[in-house]
């Protein structure tokens, strides 16, 4: 071979053996202890992640993925949706919850959180809820089943801001005995 050709194989080879190291199928089982079947649906959809940031991958090496507890700070586009949404996937497949808190400080951020989650989570059947920030008791109508957990098999994530969550804890104490995860997006304000 020219070494042309030399120098674009060993560039094809290591931008290659970049995109396996990177690549979801071989980190998602990794860093979540579940084997490559339990993610193969979600891996297989054409809007699944292909490849995780740095700063997905961070978030791996320190076991968020299996549930570990921590304080992220993150700036901007470095792929904070998508690793929250990981988070969630990963305490959903793994049994390790059914419900999910997002809490986010503005009514619009919610709503934004809301959808995103919504969409990503379409094609598994996970119903996403948000809760209006009124004081009100607007969820034992139309999320009743989010609270009675152990009927419904179905994992929720409920988006609400922090004012909503003192009370929904105020006026249904044992949300709390169901709840294992929880977010809280733009947690220094």
């Amino acid at each position: 071979a020219s070494a042309h050709e030399l120098l674009l194989a060993d560039v094809l080879g290591a931008v290659s053996s970049v995109r396996i190291a990177n690549s979801a199928w071989t980190l998602l089982p990794a860093y979540t202890g579940l084997s490559q079947d339990a993610w193969r649906n979600y891996l297989s959809r054409p809007a699944a992640i292909k490849e995780m940031w740095p700063s997905q991958r961070m978030l791996g090496q320190a076991g968020l993925y299996r549930g570990e507890s921590s304080v992220i700070q993150m700036p901007t586009s470095a792929g904070k949706t998508r690793a929250t949404e990981l988070i969630l996937r990963a305490a959903f497949l793994s049994g390790g919850t059914k419900l999910a808190v997002v809490v986010a400080p503005f009514r619009a951020l919610c709503q934004e959180i809301a959808n995103d989650l919504g969409s990503a989570f379409a094609d598994d059947g996970y119903r996403v809820n948000q809760l209006s920030d009124a004081l009100q008791l607007d969820f034992t109508s139309e999320l009743f089943a989010v609270f009675d957990i152990a009927a419904d098999k179905t994992p929720h994530v409920v988006v609400l801001t922090p004012e909503k969550l003192l009370y929904v804890l105020r006026q249904q104490a044992r949300f709390v005995e169901e709840l294992r995860l929880v977010v809280y997006d733009e947690g220094h304000q």
